[in-house]
């Protein structure tokens, strides 16, 4: 498994003025890129706020 990603750090390449606008920007993102590659944004760990890239196309 890959090391999971912290919010903390997907949030430095936001730039300051829509770090409000967070979960929408990571929800949308998430969607785009389920749909032209298959890969999935999970949440591994609600409480450190990680996040884990997972195929959904299982593609081996």
């Amino acid at each position: 498994m890959n090391e999971p990603i912290r919010k903390a750090d997907m949030q430095k390449n936001v730039i300051k003025k829509y770090k409000g606008h967070f979960p929408e920007i990571l929800r949308r993102a998430s969607e785009c890129t389920e749909l032209v590659s298959g890969i999935d944004v999970k949440e591994v760990n609600p409480t450190s706020h990680c996040y884990a890239l997972v195929n959904k196309l299982d593609l081996t």
